[in-house]
């Protein structure tokens, strides 16, 4: 990473990079975008990162956005594609369309935040004020109907799994709770929690409860498993049920 950023970094992040550049066999790299500044749409989390077996960038709005919380949750994402093997959700190569490749990497983000956001807040407490705000975002465009009903109904579901597992906070789980009953989609809820928590540690398993509980066409999905040192990857059909 350029020294730029580096020494902007605390030792502990500093060492999670070094770490990444060892196993990867390349530079973690930054990308300065400005439109990716979303201070005007709400969006809490402006950073995202790319990743594949040729490159680990993260992408930023602005220099002062490079911030230590915020970019241990790229790096942390980083760290379980490059360093801890775990596959990425991807659409299979005969079923490509740039939109399909968004939505899986969209579900891709989704699932990982399950195991990404606890670390988070245990590294920095406050970045759980931050996830609170974004949640109440998201059911706030589940309460009024904005976007597409099918996505309103994912995140009305997906989110209860999510605060009661990564986002400790009563009033949120609450509120959560409330919605789900007033759109008659607790049960379905609870079913897709308790499917999902147990399989966190299998990126495989989780997938399965997604294409299971959200009724995703599994022929589209392929795991990728990236392997730097070899600048390569695998795809690997999703297992049938």
């Amino acid at each position: 990473m350029e020294d730029l950023y580096f020494s902007r970094l605390p030792l502990a992040l500093q060492n999670i990079v070094l770490e990444i550049e060892a196993a990867a066999s390349f530079d973690v790299t930054v990308k300065i975008c400005p439109w990716r500044d979303k201070t005007d749409s709400q969006e809490s989390q402006p950073l995202r990162c790319v990743v594949d077996e040729t490159e680990a960038r993260i992408l930023i709005p602005s220099l002062d956005q490079f911030r230590p919380s915020s970019v241990l949750h790229e790096l942390l994402h980083l760290r379980r594609f490059l360093i801890q093997c775990v596959p990425q959700i991807n659409v299979c190569e005969r079923f490509w369309t740039l939109e399909a490749e968004a939505f899986f990497a969209e579900l891709d983000n989704s699932l990982e935040h399950f195991l990404i956001i606890p670390e988070e807040i245990r590294w920095y407490p406050e970045r759980l004020a931050q996830w609170i705000t974004k949640m109440n975002r998201n059911l706030d465009k589940v309460e009024t109907g904005s976007g597409d009903a099918d996505d309103r109904e994912f995140d009305a579901v997906y989110s209860l799994a999510l605060i009661e597992h990564a986002i400790p906070d009563n009033n949120l789980k609450s509120r959560s709770r409330a919605l789900l009953s007033r759109l008659s989609l607790m049960d379905r809820a609870i079913s897709f929690r308790n499917a999902i928590i147990p399989t966190l540690s299998d990126k495989e398993a989780a997938t399965a409860v997604f294409v299971e509980h959200f009724s995703l066409d599994r022929e589209m999905i392929c795991l990728k498993y990236l392997d730097p040192i070899n600048r390569t990857h695998e795809l690997k059909k999703l297992m049938q049920a």
